[in-house]
C-alpha cells in the first residue's frame, strides 16, 4: 500500500479502523505492527470497540486496559489513557441506548479518581440527557464554565434534550 514505513500514515490509517469500529481489522493491523498485549493495545481496542457499538466487547477491553495499567509509569500517560478508556465505555452505553450504564461508569471514573475530561463530560451528559434533561442541562453549564466553548455536539445534546 506504500505506507509501511511512513509513521504518519500508519497512525491515520489505524485511526480510520478505529473510528470505523472493525474490531477484526484493528487487531490485524496492531499485529502487523508489532503492537501486542499491552496498555496500548487495549486502549485501541477498546476505542474499536466503543466506536463499532461493541459494548461487551469495549467492558472486555476496559478490563485488559486496567489490569495492563501497572505497565504505564508516566502519570500523565496513565492519566490519559484512563479518562480515555472511561469515556469510550460511557459512549458505548449510551450509543447502545442504555444511558443507565453509562452513568454507572460515569459515576465509576468520579469515584476512582479519573480526570473528567470535556470527551468523558460530554457522553455522560448524553446518557444524562435521555432521561434528566435537567441534571444534562447542569452539567451543560458546569462544562460552559469550565471550558468557554463547546462543540456543536454539546449543544445539539442539550437542545434535544430540552425539546
Amino acid at each position: 500500500l506504500g505506507y509501511e514505513g511512513n509513521r504518519i500514515a500508519q497512525k491515520y490509517f489505524l485511526w480510520t479502523i478505529i473510528r470505523a469500529g472493525k474490531l477484526d481489522m484493528a487487531r490485524e493491523y496492531l499485529d502487523k505492527l508489532g503492537v501486542k498485549d499491552g496498555p496500548d493495545h487495549a486502549a485501541i481496542m477498546l476505542q474499536t470497540s466503543a466506536n463499532g457499538g461493541h459494548k461487551a466487547e469495549a467492558l472486555y477491553w476496559l478490563q485488559q486496559l486496567l489490569n495492563s495499567l501497572e505497565r504505564v509509569e508516566d502519570e500523565k500517560e496513565r492519566a490519559s489513557l484512563l479518562t480515555s478508556a472511561y469515556s469510550d465505555v460511557i459512549y458505548v452505553h449510551w450509543r447502545s441506548e442504555d444511558p443507565a450504564g453509562g452513568l454507572h461508569w460515569y459515576n465509576v471514573s468520579m469515584d476512582t479518581g479519573v480526570p473528567q475530561s470535556y470527551d468523558l463530560r460530554l457522553n455522560a451528559m448524553r446518557c444524562l440527557a435521555e432521561d434528566d434533561a435537567l441534571a444534562a442541562e447542569e452539567m451543560f453549564l458546569e462544562m460552559r464554565r469550565d471550558y468557554n466553548i463547546l462543540g456543536h455536539e454539546a449543544y445539539s445534546t442539550i437542545i434535544e434534550a430540552l425539546a
